[in-house]
């Protein structure tokens, strides 16, 4: 009962600060398979991101070729 108290607590504590974070997995029981899997689909989309540098490449490459 004391481990449930108080990890309903960090929990509270965690979604007050929901707005801090992009991705957010459950991590159900008996089910830690589906979470691994969604942390690799996180990493994956995460490496096809676009930032300044990579858009500043492709305009430099576009605009030499």
């Amino acid at each position: 009962e004391d481990d449930i108290r108080r990890r309903l607590l960090i929990a509270k504590s965690e979604i007050s600060h929901i707005n801090n974070y992009d991705y957010i997995i459950f991590n159900y029981d008996n089910q830690i398979e589906k979470s691994v899997a969604t942390v690799r689909c996180i990493i994956a989309a995460a490496k096809c991101r676009v930032n300044e540098s990579v858009l500043t490449q492709i305009k430099n490459e576009l605009i030499l070729t």
